[in-house]
C-alpha cells in the first residue's frame, strides 16, 4: 500500500470513530 493510501484510510477511520454517523457516507 502507498503511504498516502494508508494516511487516507487512517483519517477516514478516525472520522468514523469520532462521528459514528459518518460511516453512512461510505
Amino acid at each position: 500500500l502507498l503511504q498516502d493510501d494508508i494516511t487516507q484510510a487512517v483519517a477516514c477511520a478516525k472520522r468514523v470513530v469520532s462521528d459514528p454517523q459518518g460511516i453512512r457516507a461510505w
